[in-house]
């Protein structure tokens, strides 16, 4: 655990050739500690269905035949007393279902009978697309100016809340509300109805990204398992992708688990000796090997917004 303890509460970074040791707050060391928690939770969450997954899918693809069953389960629209950034994702996904129930039946529908020559009556429905726009649009929707306020360590609420003020608020303002007093509130007419989002804590929210040294101790761990998680590869979706073990078990007849593999290897570590683990052995730095890019949760959700709409396609 010492590693891992001195990777919570501090950060080793070398710059030319010279280590540096940058310690935490408390703060930032209790923030760390529920990334890390979380982390690990989404991790093994996802590690379980690839398993599931892995098993019970066919060696050999059936080809177009292969039956599928895809289940969407989603909250309802919410408006609490208080909105934060889970309402603002939870309700967007609402107004993308919105969008697509509309095109599907009322749009499609209206060409597929123009296009057979059948007369029908003009149907009148409001779309709700701007405000998919507000929210999801290039360089200037809500989304991407969270992203961009994001990667700046010096930013605040109140500075993003000031972006999108400018920004979004100037440019849909029948969709976007102020109020007089400003500050991080605002509200967003819904196609369901006006809700009122608070800002406070919706930059920590969306980062929510583990610092390389723990990312490292996490890749290093002696736990094969933990191991296992934290090599693996994470999709655009913000999900763990089938690590090579758990690809391989598809051609694996003999496998009884998916836990087997980790199980096999206990029990061959329980006869050594750890020699390692002595208390004359000096403790490594540990310290960040790989760059992390753009991972927010914000990036993640429109990835996976727009997959599921393919998906539904």
């Amino acid at each position: 655990m010492g590693e891992l303890d001195s990777a919570l509460v501090s950060e080793v970074t070398i710059t030319r050739g010279e280590q540096i040791k940058k310690e935490r707050t408390v703060t930032q060391a209790q923030d760390c500690t529920d990334a890390l928690s979380k982390g690990l939770y989404g991790r093994l969450f996802s590690w379980i269905v690839n398993g599931i997954n892995q098993l019970i899918q066919p060696v050999e693809e059936s080809g177009p035949i292969a039956t599928e069953i895809g289940v969407l389960d989603i909250f309802g629209f919410e408006n609490f007393p208080k909105n934060s950034f889970e309402q603002i994702c939870i309700n967007l996904a609402n107004e993308q279902l919105q969008n697509f129930f509309n095109k599907s039946v009322f749009e499609k529908e209206e060409e597929d009978c123009y296009n057979e020559g059948v007369s029908l009556v003009d149907i009148q429905f409001t779309s709700n697309q701007p405000t998919l726009e507000l929210f999801l649009m290039k360089h200037v929707g809500l989304f991407s100016l969270l992203d961009e306020e994001s990667r700046f360590p010096k930013a605040t609420d109140k500075t993003l809340a000031s972006k999108l003020h400018s920004g979004p608020g100037k440019k849909y303002p029948a969709l976007y509300m102020v109020p007089k007093g400003g500050g991080t509130i605002f509200s967003i007419m819904h196609y369901a109805g006006k809700v009122q989002y608070d800002l406070q804590g919706v930059l920590d929210k969306n980062r929510d990204t583990l610092p390389n040294s723990v990312l490292f101790t996490m890749k290093s761990s002696d736990s094969l398992l933990v191991k296992e998680m934290f090599q693996s590869r994470m999709t655009r979706t913000g999900s763990l992708a089938p690590s090579t073990r758990q690809q391989k078990s598809r051609k694996i007849t003999d496998t009884k688990t998916a836990f087997e593999f980790f199980q096999k290897k206990r029990r061959q570590s329980k006869g050594k000796s750890r020699v390692f683990k002595a208390k004359s052995k000096k403790e490594r730095p540990v310290m960040g090997t790989e760059r992390k890019g753009l991972s927010t949760v914000a990036y993640h959700f429109k990835v996976h917004v727009r997959v599921c709409v393919i998906l539904a396609k």
